[in-house]
């Protein structure tokens, strides 16, 4: 599985990693302060020849000091021995079962480093009680030490010292071991329901068309975007894109569910048909939206580009076995270049072109110029946004899909009045018989 694919299933599933980590969290913290702190005290002790002993025994001790460290392991051994915990015990003039929970009270003792430096600790929950115990362990020690060999002598160096902070539990340890393991867990338990996911849900995550119109969908668009817009700005180039809504003209909703897919896929057909190679058509199903990438397109193009889909679009039936239908778009239409030229704004833009389209009666069809306001102070937080107009010659039609959708035999009529203004069929690529037929009368001649 690619990286991108897991930060994928990461980012979705954050409605799991979050609760899980939070939860594993608390529970680290409330076992962390649940528990006893355990306090540490420390003292030092160092091994040395007896001044006492003979000339003759100097360098065999100086030899046994300087080359053999078992006897200082020794010297350790006995200070952490039963026999010499139970006298200090007696020196402090208590017995095993004054201390409550005797067991957490521990006793280690460790030779630093290329050194004859012994170091005596003591751990416990109470910190007075270690202390004292530290020190007694350390007289009780020296003494048993002491008897042992006669050559060496064992004394302190540093006196007993407490750490004022318990050495345990630790509560960021704790905090940073919670936020761990409740990571790992709750990626892991993405990961595997991810895994587990039918086969047919893990293709729609992963599809780039709708799965009903056969047309790129919103996911894709949006990639295809990204990438159009990088390098429309690399080349220092327009780029346009239009939101469409498909406005049936008549009751289409009467319709079957599966028959009206079916007309959509026709209309489709119809838009790609009408597009460039490199322009790029998608839907969005959760808004019912068409998105159009026109890549390398200026404003001019843009529109001329609408304006012949609007003027086809109009001027045709689109028919699916018995059913006939007419449709109309609400296009909103933006083109924008340079340092405006990013997929929020641009996106944004669209959206409030094709609202503007929806509300306005007179045209179906509205640009938005994406260009700075020189009158506006740069940094005022206001945009000029001049919604632009494009007029549509358009025809009428007279269907029967009421009729239709009851079983009656359709009966369709492409013939209406045609706007006065509309004089030739030169002026909407018609051939005379054509625009005969359609608007019901012959060209006007000159």
């Amino acid at each position: 599985m690619e990286l991108r694919q897991y930060i994928r299933i990461i980012v979705t599933s954050w409605w799991l990693i979050i609760p899980i980590t939070l939860l594993a969290f608390v529970t680290a913290m409330l076992f962390s302060y649940s528990q006893t702190p355990i306090y540490e005290a420390a003292s030092t002790y160092v091994t040395q020849l007896n001044p006492e002993i003979s000339q003759n025994n100097v360098f065999y001790g100086l030899d046994t000091l300087t080359g053999r460290d078992r006897i200082y392991v020794t010297f350790c051994n006995v200070m952490t021995s039963e026999a010499v915990f139970t006298e200090a015990l007696r020196i402090m003039n208590i017995t095993t079962l004054d201390i409550p929970s005797i067991e957490q009270y521990k006793t280690t003792c460790n030779v630093l480093p290329s050194s004859n430096i012994i170091m005596l600790i003591t751990v416990g929950p109470s910190e007075t009680l270690i202390e004292r115990l530290n020190q007694a362990i350390g007289l009780a020690g020296t003494d048993q030490a002491n008897r042992i060999y006669g050559t060496f002598q064992v004394s302190q160096l540093d006196p007993t010292k407490r750490q004022l902070d318990p050495i345990s539990p630790s509560h960021s340890r704790s905090a940073i071991l919670g936020i761990a393991l409740g990571l790992v867990t709750s990626i892991t338990m993405s990961i595997l329901l991810d895994y587990l996911r039918s086969p047919l849900e893990k293709i729609e995550a992963q599809a780039v068309r709708d799965g009903l119109l056969n047309v790129y969908n919103d996911r894709y668009f949006k990639q295809r975007l990204g990438e159009e817009i990088r390098r429309s700005r690399s080349r220092q180039r327009p780029l346009s894109i239009a939101y469409s809504k498909l406005m049936p003209t008549e009751d289409f909703a009467l319709l079957p569910e599966n028959i009206q897919e079916s007309m959509k896929r026709v209309v489709v057909q119809f838009m790609e048909d009408r597009l460039g190679e490199s322009d790029f058509l998608s839907y969005n199903r959760k808004t019912d939206t068409f998105m159009l990438l026109l890549p390398e397109t200026n404003n001019s193009e843009a529109r001329d580009t609408m304006v012949k889909m609007h003027q086809d679009m109009t001027l045709r039936s689109f028919q699916y076995g018995d059913y006939i239908a007419n449709f109309e778009l609400d296009t909103g239409i933006v083109e924008s270049s340079g340092e405006n030229l990013t997929t929020e704004r641009i996106s944004e833009k669209a959206q409030k072109a094709i609202t503007k389209a929806q509300q306005t009666p007179k045209s179906k069809l509205i640009f938005l110029r994406d260009a700075p306001n020189p009158f506006v102070v740069e940094g005022s937080g206001e945009e000029a946004e001049e919604f632009i107009e494009v007029p549509v010659t358009r025809a009428e039609f007279i269907t029967g899909n009421a009729a239709k959708a009851d079983g009656i035999a359709p009966s369709f009529m492409p013939t209406v009045a045609a706007p006065e203004t509309v004089s030739s069929p030169e002026e909407l690529n018609l051939d005379p018989e054509t625009f005969e037929r359609v608007f019901g009368r012959p060209p006007k001649k000159d």
